[in-house]
C-alpha cells in the first residue's frame, strides 16, 4: 500500500498503515465515548428527584426577588427610602 502526500511525494507502506491506523482511531474514539457516556447516563437516573427539587428551590427564590423587586418599587414610588440603595 503506497501512499501520496499533500505534495506529490510517495510514501512507504508503513506511512499508509499509519495513517490508516489514525483513521481507524478517529472513526472509532467518538463511538466508544457515545456507550461510555450512555453507560454513565443510566447511573446519573436516580439524581432525577435531586433535580426537581432544585428547579422547585430556584421558582421559590425566583419568586421572592420578584416580590422583593416589587417592595422596591412601591417604596420608592411612595417617597420612602428604597431597602436596598
Amino acid at each position: 500500500m503506497l501512499s501520496i502526500d499533500a505534495r506529490g511525494r510517495e510514501r512507504g507502506p508503513l506511512y499508509g498503515a499509519a495513517l490508516l491506523f489514525l483513521f481507524g482511531l478517529a472513526r472509532g474514539v467518538p463511538v466508544l465515548a457515545a456507550a461510555v457516556s450512555l453507560g454513565a447516563l443510566s447511573r446519573l437516573r436516580r439524581l432525577i428527584p435531586l433535580g426537581l427539587s432544585a428547579q422547585r428551590v430556584a421558582g421559590w427564590l425566583l419568586l421572592a426577588t420578584a416580590v422583593l423587586y416589587l417592595v422596591q418599587v412601591l417604596l420608592i414610588t411612595a417617597g420612602r427610602p428604597a431597602l436596598f440603595a
